[in-house]
């Protein structure tokens, strides 16, 4: 009982010592027999997670060869090979699993060095040149191989063949003698070879062809030929070269060439360096972009101008030009100032304008002449467009008028502007008030606030007729110009302006000062005199929104003659106000405050006896006084959008003013314009109404 078991325990650690004996065994049988066949016979290689070595061994007793391995050949190795093979293709077989596995059999000798196959490349290789175009051995032999070109250049297959090879293998290219050299196996070799067969034909030679163009420049047509072939465009003289993909052609053809393009701008020539077929399709692309240009693609138009000032226009697309070329000046109308090649392909760079443009005034017609490419052209005309519009005009009404300071008019004005707070108008500035806004507003009727002593500025709003003129809603002051001899009307300008165009309006009297005297040769004096304007001056510059807000930068001045204390030497006052202020489409704005002391004298006597010397003084009295007057500027700004509805506007303005509606002012006018004016009915004397008898 005890016995059979250890027997059975003995036999199990026997069996795999028996089974390894049989394995070993038959191998040595296979290795003798291996030995011992003849070149001429066949054997089957059947190896299965065998040591490397072992395989070595193997091949060196099959095909009689001595081998050197290195200490880094290692690794298990698997052949399944069903078919019988001869030493010779064993061999073969051999090398194939060398180059799996990443070694290379070098032969140096009578013996052959198992190495790994990096190392290989840099050890002595047999080399084999290929003239003829022979075809290279088929076996993965580490070897050396020349291949010489006829039609392509050699620099430009390496970079189609080098993803073909192993990263251990090596390939360059000599362009001196055309000639590639590739280090690698040679199955890889023979069907790198087959592949440059195909691509060294007669379509790859590159060409050298001269394109005379008629119509287009050259160096513009160069450059665009680059972009067309996929480059980039580099500044003369060096050539435009460009390298194009994998670009599908019309007649479904893949290439890979390199394109140069030279501009011969004496010749207004291309000078093209590429492959045949390629060299077609740039002629052919030539003959389509080589055509007379349309009659708008001139290189020189003239703009006429429409609405803006032609010496003002050619300034700011000037400006423009200038400012995109590297180191301009802007602002300065006629050519942009020359620049190096570098700047100019940098400005190109940047925006259309700015290489040679040249834009001269032509005052006379209000025309604009322009030097440019069509491309510049274009720009430029586009600009034109968005500039050259039709401007806003601003029609100014302004009431001037000095008034005496009493309290009937101080309640008309305060009130009327105290009003409008809340509504549609408020005063917006004073000095020296007195008070704050809200106290000057709580003040009654019977105790009226007083006009500002210092200057004024406040917005009023709705109109009210006077005397058949529609005026500025100044309900109080005209209320107070109805009833007090103390108003004084100094001037209604009315005048018309562009938007941001000073509009300045003169009624002025020239009056002669003198500035001094000299005594000539005998008792003659010699008198030196100024002239000076005197009168009313009122300058407004108007600056349109888009909300219709204007803003009006206003000057206004009032200047008089006063009694001069010196006999001859007039002695002059003078009122003027400086300020800007944004008032609303037809709206007034009014300016006060610039107040003026005035001495007056009044005499009263009795009829002829007062007039009797030394006793008249009985019989009359005089009066001295100072007189106090307030000058007061009521503006109204009206925008004009469009010049059509410029008449309708004038003729409204001149059926409301009293002064044009006199007959007398009618017959005048009638006789001047013979087609009639606006706002007065009627045409010629003697001409007979529309549908009236003959």
């Amino acid at each position: 009982m005890t016995m059979r078991p250890r027997l059975r325990r003995g036999a199990a650690r026997r069996l795999p010592a028996l089974l390894l004996c049989a394995w070993v065994a038959a191998w040595l049988s296979a290795v003798s027999t291996a030995a011992a066949a003849k070149p001429q016979e066949k054997i089957t290689l059947e190896f299965n997670d065998v040591d490397i070595r072992v395989v070595v061994k193997f091949i060196s007793q099959l095909v009689h060869k001595n081998f050197i391995v290195d200490d880094a050949v290692k690794g298990k190795v698997t052949v399944i090979s069903p078919v019988p093979v001869s030493p010779q293709e064993a061999y073969e077989i051999f090398l194939s699993i060398l180059d799996v596995k990443g070694f290379a059999a070098v032969p140096a000798g009578r013996v052959v060095k198992i190495i790994p196959a990096a190392e290989a490349r840099a050890k002595r290789l047999p080399t084999v040149t290929a003239p003829g175009k022979e075809p290279a051995p088929a076996d993965d032999r580490v070897r050396t191989q020349l291949i010489q070109l006829e039609h392509i250049e050699a620099s430009r297959v390496v970079p189609l063949i080098k993803p073909l090879i192993a990263k251990t293998s090596h390939v360059e290219a000599f362009d001196e003698a055309n000639t590639i050299l590739i280090t690698d196996v040679a199955s890889n070799i023979a069907r790198i070879q087959k592949i440059i067969e195909v691509i060294d034909t007669p379509g790859f030679q590159q060409q050298l062809a001269i394109i005379r163009l008629k119509y287009a420049t050259a160096d513009k047509l160069a450059g665009q030929i680059s972009s067309i072939f996929g480059g980039a465009r580099s500044a003369r003289p060096v050539p435009r070269a460009v390298r194009r993909g994998r670009t599908t052609t019309a007649g479904g053809g893949l290439a890979e060439t390199e394109v140069k393009v030279f501009a011969d701008d004496r010749t207004n020539s291309l000078i093209v360096f590429a492959t045949k077929n390629d060299l077609k399709k740039v002629k052919e692309l030539v003959e389509q972009l080589d055509v007379p240009p349309p009659e708008n693609n001139a290189r020189v138009r003239i703009y006429r101008l429409q609405h803006v000032v032609a010496e003002d226009l050619a300034n700011v697309l000037s400006g423009v030009v200038s400012a995109q070329a590297k180191g301009g000046a802007p602002g300065v109308a006629g050519k942009a100032p020359s620049r190096p090649p570098q700047a100019r392909a940098g400005a190109a760079a940047r925006g259309v304008l700015g290489e040679e443009v040249s834009i001269i005034p032509d005052p006379a017609n209000n025309a604009l002449i322009v030097t440019a490419s069509p491309e510049e052209q274009a720009a430029i005309e586009e600009l034109i467009k968005k500039l050259d519009t039709e401007p806003l005009q601003v029609y100014v009404e302004a009431l001037i008028v000095e008034v005496a300071l009493d309290s009937n008019f101080n309640l008309g004005v305060e009130w009327r502007a105290l009003a409008q707070k809340g509504s549609s108008g408020v005063v917006i500035g004073n000095v020296n008030t007195g008070g704050t806004l809200d106290s000057i507003a709580a003040a009654g009727a019977g105790s009226p606030p007083q006009l500002p002593t210092g200057l004024a500025i406040g917005f009023l709003g709705d109109t009210i007729e006077f005397n058949g003129v529609t005026l500025p809603s100044l309900g109080a002051l005209v209320t107070a110009l109805k009833g007090t001899s103390g108003a004084n009307i100094i001037s209604t300008p009315q005048i018309l302006t562009l938007n941001n165009k000073e509009a300045e309006f003169d009624s002025v009297q020239t009056i002669p000062f003198q500035t001094g005297t000299s005594t000539g040769t005998g008792v003659n004096v010699v008198s030196t005199f100024d002239f000076r304007d005197v009168g009313t001056k009122l300058r407004i510059t108007p600056h349109i929104n888009e909300k219709g807000y204007v803003r009006l930068e206003i000057h206004q001045e009032v200047s008089n003659v006063v009694d001069s204390s010196v006999i001859g030497l007039p002695t002059t006052s003078k009122r003027s106000a400086d300020t800007v202020a944004v008032v609303k489409d037809n709206h007034t704005i009014v300016i006060g405050g610039l107040i003026s002391n005035q001495m007056t004298t009044s005499t009263s006597k009795v009829p002829l006896l007062g007039d009797i010397p030394l006793l008249g003084a009985l019989f009359r009295s005089t009066h001295r006084g100072t007189t106090k007057t307030n000058l007061l500027v009521f503006i109204t700004p009206h925008v004009i959008h469009k010049a059509e509805t410029l008449s309708p506007f004038t003729e409204k303005r001149s059926r409301e003013n009293p002064l044009l509606q006199g007959e007398e002012f009618k017959g005048m006018m009638r006789e001047t314009f013979q087609h009639g004016f606006p706002g007065i009915g009627g045409g010629a004397p003697g001409a007979q109404p529309e549908g009236g008898a003959a």
